[in-house]
């Protein structure tokens, strides 16, 4: 038989057994719920509940959503969801439990349908009535099976992500993941007598990390025995390092001073500065008594929003050389500051003579 279909029937099989995604399970005719839990709140939720299974009916701004998956044993940290995180939050996490997240718990997700491309991973195709676009869950499938954290932080950025949900289902639902995401799944996961396992590269993948709360980069917020939340730390200005350094301490009259002004950026993100115009940096040089020079003294700079990008681990160099032909230094003791416009300043001491 085709390696293809194998590998094919392996996952139908792992999806049937463990109800990797839960969509199209309730079935016409179907005994009536034995309780139906009127939630209220900001999108009138409704939840119905039958052995094993339940079902969240809500509205939202796009309308109904009607018969749409809940995982009972999600409901704690679904309170806490509603009740602990700000009304603004975005979540990023597999689509099976965008419903849940954006019905009961009132926030917003990445995405909360299969889209048509992917409807097969769906245990009944045939009963999906909502799909999201394929860009949205493709994002969501290689954001969580990537090894490179910076990927990762790129489509979180893509779409104003906060926070992050995993649940202990995702083990079993990973092979989809892997496969959306265009990667070999068998690469990834090792499935052998029911159970189903990281491989060694599964388990640099942020999946793996996200579950197992190892090197993922994020703080841990909230955790039960169903799911993990992630806060994501979204960086600023403050968190970058500014420096300014010149060449030696010591110079000769008229010799040229090279004076470099460093932004650091020691974060997983990148930080973006902006400015009222051209005018992004700056320096002076202070005699022991008044400033005798401004570099800006006397320039003309466009007056239009300008901006700078500091990327995540890496530096920002701005260097000036202050030439006697700009201001002739007497003998004496000199502080040169230097400055991001409308953010940092920092000096340093230099000596003529």
């Amino acid at each position: 038989m085709d390696r293809r279909v194998i590998v094919l029937i392996v996952i139908v099989a792992i999806a049937a057994a463990v109800g990797l995604l839960y969509v199209g399970l309730k079935k016409d005719g179907e005994e009536p719920p034995i309780n139906v839990e009127n939630v209220g709140g900001k999108y009138n939720a409704t939840i119905s509940l039958w052995e094993g299974y339940g079902q969240i009916e809500y509205t939202d701004e796009e309308g109904k959503h009607s018969e749409m998956y809940f995982k009972v044993e999600m409901k704690n940290g679904l309170d806490w969801i509603r009740t602990d995180t700000p009304e603004n939050a975005t979540f990023l996490c597999w689509w099976d439990y965008g419903h849940m997240i954006k019905g009961y718990g009132e926030r917003n997700v990445v995405a909360r349908n299969p889209s048509e491309e992917t409807k097969e991973c769906v245990a009944d195709p045939s009963s999906i009535t909502e799909f999201d676009p394929h860009e949205r869950v493709s994002d969501v499938a290689i954001a969580l099976t990537t090894n490179n954290f910076t990927e990762m932080l790129r489509i979180m950025e893509k779409y104003a992500v906060t926070h992050i949900l995993v649940c202990e289902d995702d083990l079993l639902k990973a092979s989809w993941m892997y496969r959306i995401a265009g990667l070999e799944w068998t690469e990834y996961l090792i499935h052998e007598d029911s159970e189903t396992a990281f491989t060694d590269v599964g388990m640099q993948t942020m999946i793996a990390k996200l579950l197992e709360n190892r090197d993922t980069g994020f703080t841990l917020i909230y955790e039960d025995e169903e799911i993990k939340v992630y806060k994501v730390h979204a960086p600023t200005a403050q968190d970058l390092i500014f420096e300014v350094s010149v060449d030696k301490s010591i110079y000769q009259v008229n010799e040229t001073i090279l004076i470099e002004l460093n932004i650091t950026n020691p974060t997983d993100f990148d930080i973006h500065l902006n400015f009222s115009s051209s005018r992004q940096f700056d320096y002076t040089i202070n005699s022991t008594q008044e400033q005798v020079y401004c570099w800006s003294g006397g320039k003309v700079f466009l007056m239009w929003l300008t901006s700078i990008e500091i990327e995540a681990h890496d530096s920002y160099i701005r260097i000036f050389h202050h030439t006697a032909e700009d201001y002739p230094l007497e003998p004496g003791n000199y502080v040169i500051e230097g400055f991001v416009v409308g953010y940092f300043t920092d000096s340093t001491e230099i000596k003529i003579g």
